[in-house]
């Protein structure tokens, strides 16, 4: 999402999107699936790295957090749904987030 102070991860972020979307129209004949996995906030080891220094974890609404095996299992479901999204917004609260912030309903598995 396009916000202040993260320019070049939003950018990398918007052009994985258009690169699996192109990907999967080129592959979908051979019955490749391809998914660009955008997990939000996931309980990992990660934020204990230097590269969070400062980012305090505690401080994000706990509705946002996710816990890996929910990802996961997120993930593999809508790899198996032929209908689902190439881009994945993984958790409800997630989801309902990037619409608002993108001006459009950002689906789950199954709709």
């Amino acid at each position: 999402l396009p916000m202040p102070s993260t320019a070049v991860y939003g950018a990398t972020k918007a052009f994985l999107s258009a690169f699996s979307l192109s990907l999967q129209a080129e592959e979908e004949r051979h019955g490749i699936r391809v998914q660009a996995l955008c997990p939000g906030l996931t309980r990992t080891e990660i934020h204990s790295r230097d590269s969070f220094e400062g980012f305090d974890p505690s401080r994000m609404p706990e509705e946002l957090w996710m816990e890996a095996d929910a990802v996961v299992a997120e993930s593999l479901a809508a790899l198996d749904d032929s209908e689902a999204d190439v881009v994945l917004v993984t958790g409800a609260q997630n989801r309902a987030m990037v619409s608002a912030a993108l001006g459009r309903r950002a689906r789950s598995v199954g709709e």
